[in-house]
C-alpha cells in the first residue's frame, strides 16, 4: 500500500533565493505548516522530477511561486518547470480557490503567465516580504496558508513564529504587530502577553549581565563609551517601545496593568544596587525612557487615559524603603546627570549623523550643546513610530510636546500628593522638554500648557484623562497639575531667554 503524500505547502525558488527562502520556511514551520522544499525533500538517488511532480500534483495544498529580480532574469531553471506544473494544476482548480500564491522577494516584475480563463499571473494578488511592509505582509501570508490547510487564520505559534524568526529590527514591529492582535481578539492576549513579557525578560537578562553590559573595570566611561552604551540600550528595548505605543494607543484595563508590571519591574533592575562606576550605574535608568515616552506619546494620540497612567503613575519604584510613580523616580536628566556632554553628544549623532567622535570634536568647539538633549534625541528616534498617529510633521510636534506634558503633569501631581516625594522635586518638574524652547516666541497665555489649563478648566469632570483615572479622576487636581506645568513651562523659557 503506497502511504498518501503528506499535506504541504509547495516552496519554489531559484538557488540564489534559498536564504531568504530559508527564512520563509522557518516561519512556516514554526508555525505549525508542513513545508516542501527540494534541499530538505529530495534524498539522493531519487528520481527528482517524480518526487516535485507528486509534491505539486498530489500533496500541496498551497504552491508559493517566490519571485525576485534574479528569479525572472533567468531564462533557464528549475523554478519554471515546477510553475509549469503548477500552472497546470491551477487550471484544473474551480475558480477561486485560493491555491497558487505568488510572492515577490524583491521588487522584481512578475512573468506573465497564462493562467487559462482570462487569467493571468499578475491577477492574483501578490504578497511582497521585503521593504517596510514586510512583517505585515508575511503575517499575511502565514494567515492565508493557515486558511487554505482549514485552522485557525492566527494563533500563538504563528505570532511566535514571527518573531522567533525576527532579526533585531524587525522585532519590534512583529511584537506590536501581535498585541493588537491580542488587543482585537482576548483569546489571543494569553498568547501575546507571554510574548511581551518574554521581551521584558531579555531586557531584564542583559541588564543583570555584566559582561554585555559591564559597570566598572579599567579606566572611567569615556564620552564615547557612554553614547555607545546609551546607544546600546536603544537597540535592547527596540522591541518595548514598539509594543508599548501599541498598548498606549490601544490597550485597556489588562494590558494597562501588564504595562505597568513591566515597567516596575524594569527600573526595579535599573535601581539595583550595583558595584562600578557611578556614570555608567546612573545610565542603566535610560532603558526606561523610549519606553516610557513610547507608551505615553500612543495613549495621547488615542486620549486613551488609562494608558497614560500606566506608564506614569501605576509603575511604582522602590528608592530607599519609599514608594515613588515612576515619573517622580526618574526624568530625562537622570541618566546622564554624571555625564551631561555624552547626553548631548548622542542627540548630535541623532540629528546629524556621521561618528561619535565627529560630533564630539563639534560639542567640544561649542556647536553641541543642547537644552535639552535626551527631548530632542527622543524627538527624532520616536518619529516614525509616530507615524500612523499624526498627519505631518506640525502635528507629531504637537504630539511629542503633550506627551511630555503628561509626563511633567503626573510628576507634579505625585509629588503634590505624596508624603515620600523630596522637596527637589515639589512644584518642578524634570521632564520639561523642548517645548521650553519651541514655543520661545509665544507669550504666556498662548501654547500647549496654558490650553491644557484652559481644557481642564472648561471640561471638569468629562476631560478625557480623568476617565482613565489620571489625577485620582478629580478635575481640580488636575488644574493644579496643569497650572504647575505652565509655570514650569513659562520659568523654562526665562532661563533659556
Amino acid at each position: 500500500m503506497v502511504d498518501s503524500p503528506v499535506q504541504h505547502a509547495f516552496l519554489s525558488y531559484v538557488h540564489e533565493n534559498a536564504e531568504a527562502v530559508e527564512t520563509l520556511a522557518s516561519v512556516l514551520s514554526a508555525a505549525g505548516i508542513p513545508v516542501w522544499k527540494d534541499t530538505e525533500n529530495l534524498w539522493p538517488g531519487e528520481d527528482w522530477k517524480e518526487k516535485i511532480r507528486s509534491a505539486i500534483e498530489d500533496g500541496s495544498l498551497a504552491f508559493i511561486a517566490c519571485f525576485s529580480t534574479i528569479s525572472v532574469s533567468k531564462t533557464k531553471t528549475f523554478m519554471n518547470e515546477e510553475l509549469a506544473l503548477a500552472v497546470d494544476q491551477f487550471r484544473l482548480r474551480p475558480l477561486g480557490h485560493v491555491w497558487l500564491l505568488p510572492v515577490r522577494l524583491d521588487d522584481c516584475d512578475l512573468p506573465n503567465y497564462d493562467l487559462g480563463g482570462g487569467r493571468t499571473l499578475n491577477s492574483l494578488q501578490r504578497i511582497d516580504i521585503f521593504g517596510p511592509n514586510r512583517e505585515a505582509n508575511l503575517a499575511r501570508l502565514v494567515a492565508a496558508i493557515m486558511g487554505i490547510f482549514g485552522t485557525s487564520t492566527t494563533s500563538a505559534a504563528t505570532i511566535a513564529a514571527a518573531i522567533a524568526t525576527a532579526n533585531d529590527a524587525d522585532r519590534g514591529p512583529r511584537l506590536a504587530e501581535a498585541l493588537k492582535l491580542g488587543i482585537t481578539d482576548p483569546s489571543k492576549m494569553m498568547a501575546t502577553e507571554d510574548l511581551f513579557l518574554g521581551e521584558v525578560k531579555t531586557v531584564i537578562e542583559a541588564l543583570k549581565d555584566q559582561e554585555r553590559f559591564p559597570l566598572g573595570g579599567g579606566a572611567g566611561p569615556s564620552v564615547v563609551t557612554m553614547v555607545e552604551r546609551a546607544q546600546e540600550y536603544e537597540q535592547l528595548v527596540g522591541p518595548l517601545v514598539h509594543a508599548a505605543i501599541t498598548l498606549g494607543a490601544w490597550g485597556a484595563e489588562d494590558h494597562a496593568v501588564l504595562a505597568a508590571r513591566a515597567m516596575s519591574r524594569i527600573a526595579a533592575v535599573t535601581n539595583e544596587v550595583q558595584g562600578g562606576f557611578t556614570a555608567l550605574i546612573h545610565l542603566r535608568e535610560y532603558v526606561l525612557l523610549p519606553v516610557i515616552y513610547a507608551g505615553v506619546m500612543g495613549a495621547v494620540a488615542r486620549r486613551n487615559g488609562r494608558m497614560v497612567r500606566a506608564f506614569t503613575l501605576d509603575p511604582r519604584v522602590d528608592i530607599n524603603g519609599h514608594s515613588f510613580a515612576l515619573t517622580a523616580a526618574t526624568s530625562p536628566w537622570q541618566p546622564f546627570r554624571e555625564a551631561d556632554v555624552a547626553a548631548s553628544v548622542l542627540a548630535r549623532v541623532g540629528i546629524s549623523g556621521g561618528t561619535i567622535e565627529e560630533r564630539l570634536a563639534e560639542y567640544e568647539k561649542g556647536a553641541g550643546k543642547f537644552y535639552t538633549p535626551v527631548s530632542e534625541h527622543l524627538f527624532r528616534v520616536l518619529r516614525q513610530l509616530a507615524e500612523p498617529f499624526v498627519l505631518d510633521e506640525q502635528e507629531y510636534e504637537q504630539l511629542f510636546n503633550q506627551t511630555e506634558g503628561f509626563l511633567a503633569m503626573s510628576e507634579l501631581d505625585f509629588a503634590a500628593n505624596s508624603d515620600t516625594a523630596p522637596e527637589y522635586r515639589r512644584g518642578r518638574s524634570h521632564w520639561i522638554g523642548r517645548i521650553g524652547h519651541a514655543e520661545r516666541y509665544l507669550d504666556e497665555n498662548a501654547g500647549l500648557a496654558p490650553e491644557t489649563v484652559r481644557d481642564v478648566q472648561g471640561q471638569r469632570e468629562r476631560w478625557w484623562p480623568l476617565l482613565g483615572g489620571m489625577f485620582g479622576s478629580d478635575w481640580q487636581r488636575a488644574e493644579v497639575a496643569a497650572s504647575a506645568w505652565r509655570d514650569n513651562v513659562l520659568a523654562a523659557r526665562q532661563r533659556r531667554f
